[in-house]
């Protein structure tokens, strides 16, 4: 999975996985038009990082200046409460906290404190910028190359994605 603060500028013609980018904030990026640029063989996944769009973006980024944790004990249940269909839930949708290795124990704990039903909808994308792909244990997703701003050709970020993304 690729994101980035410049999706259309930086993220290569061609890629057939997935994608994430902002969906609100100084980076917001319109969904629906990355969905069409790149094609149906790519997800576009949307990242919420004010807390307000949870019917809509299935990552929380929790880090400095954005979510923090105990954003996530009302943002969970607003997203997996939705659902599309007539506000009455979805079993399929799923929420993704986004988060570094130093904060993910209080997201966890936020999330252990939530209804059973609530839990089993959690998958945690992991930041590990080790340059090496890898999976943190017990996250769905892991973060593990930061691109650079100042050069182009590389301003996304590479995560590996593990079977229960999308599960």
């Amino acid at each position: 999975m690729r994101d980035s603060t410049t999706p259309l500028q930086s993220i290569p013609e061609g890629v057939t996985d997935r994608i994430a980018a902002y969906a609100n904030g100084l980076f917001a990026a319109d969904l629906a038009e990355l969905a069409a640029h790149y094609g149906d063989k790519v997800r576009i996944y949307g990242i919420d990082v004010l807390g307000d769009l949870p019917h809509v973006a299935s990552i929380a980024d929790v880090e400095t200046l954005d979510m923090t944790a105990d954003d996530l004990r009302t943002w969970i249940p607003e997203r997996l409460n939705a659902g599309p269909k007539d506000g009455h839930g979805d079993p399929t949708w799923l929420a993704r906290p986004y988060c570094n290795l130093s904060t993910w124990p209080a997201v966890r704990g936020v999330v252990r404190a939530l209804p059973d039903q609530y839990k089993r909808q959690v998958r945690y994308w992991i930041a590990n910028p080790t340059g090496v792909r890898h999976i943190v244990p017990g996250s769905s997703a892991t973060q593990f190359f930061w691109g650079s701003p100042s050069s182009p050709g590389t301003n996304y970020d590479l995560s590996d994605v593990g079977g229960s993304w999308d599960q």
